[in-house]
């Protein structure tokens, strides 16, 4: 199915302006000067964050191999002129390679773990005692499932919560076929 690309821009865009004036016409008007949204590389956000400056971080990282973010984005980058850091993607695809020093590496699960890991150390800085972070994960295998769960504990994070949410069927979706379930991680700077 192909979606006028204009279309769902306009409707994405109604929808951020509908949510931002409804909060602000809320009883956490008082907050909005202290709420920020960002949209970031996350081992970049120490460009414009300080450490020790957030109270929360809610995460949607990639899902190993689930979801190929960079290649379905590639088209439209290259129509709006954007590069595409297929190197710095934090993904598990056997397909691609990153350069290492003098040395071309597979981006397997390993290497996703390694760059996951990161992000998470990342995060940690950035978060103030106590700060809260919150990721949506899914993957289908069990393996894959600990590893990250183990690459947030590393990281330093104290794990307080987590749930299991089942995908909602959509038509429009056809992702639903395959993701059964979200995983909602809630962890804490201890």
């Amino acid at each position: 199915v192909e979606y006028n690309v204009w279309y769902l821009f306009e409707r994405k865009f109604r929808a951020l302006i509908n949510f931002k004036r409804n909060l602000w016409d809320s009883e956490y008007r008082e907050l909005w000067g202290r709420i920020r949204f960002f949209t970031s590389d996350v081992l970049r956000l120490d460009e414009f964050l300080f450490k020790g400056s957030v109270d929360l971080v809610i995460a949607h990282p990639p899902y190993y191999s689930s979801i190929q973010y960079g290649e379905l984005s590639f088209l439209w980058a290259v129509w709006l002129g954007l590069e595409v850091p297929f190197k710095e993607e934090i993904v598990s695809n056997l397909q691609q390679f990153t350069v290492f020093g003098n040395r071309l590496i597979r981006k397997d699960d390993a290497f996703f773990e390694r760059k996951i890991r990161k992000a998470f150390q990342k995060l940690y800085e950035l978060l103030r005692s106590h700060g809260v972070l919150c990721i949506i994960f899914n993957s289908r295998s069990r393996r894959r499932r600990e590893n990250f769960v183990r690459c947030i504990s590393d990281a330093g994070f104290k794990i307080i919560e987590m749930y299991k949410c089942p995908q909602l069927y959509s038509q429009r979706q056809g992702l639903s076929k395959f993701i059964k379930e979200n995983l909602i991680i809630v962890c804490e700077k201890s």
